[in-house]
């Protein structure tokens, strides 16, 4: 049986600038995810991370970057 499990972040008005961002959980496989990401002034940033529950696999992270007016 496949179970799914996402976990979400969203972000407002985060520094313009280049960031790693970084989902990480010490009981999944792997322990970590990374994503490289270049903001710009008035942002909205939306993480998320999706794992299979029953066998503990992370499976991806994904983010949306939103500009706001």
């Amino acid at each position: 049986m496949l179970t799914l499990r996402t976990g979400v972040a969203v972000f407002r008005d985060v520094p313009e600038g280049s960031y790693t961002i970084i989902a990480r959980h010490p009981d999944l496989t792997p322990t970590e995810a990374r994503y490289d990401a270049v903001l710009t002034e008035k942002t909205l940033l939306g993480i998320r991370f999706t794992y299979n529950e029953p066998d503990r696999q992370l499976s991806t992270i994904e983010t949306e970057v939103s500009y706001l007016p």
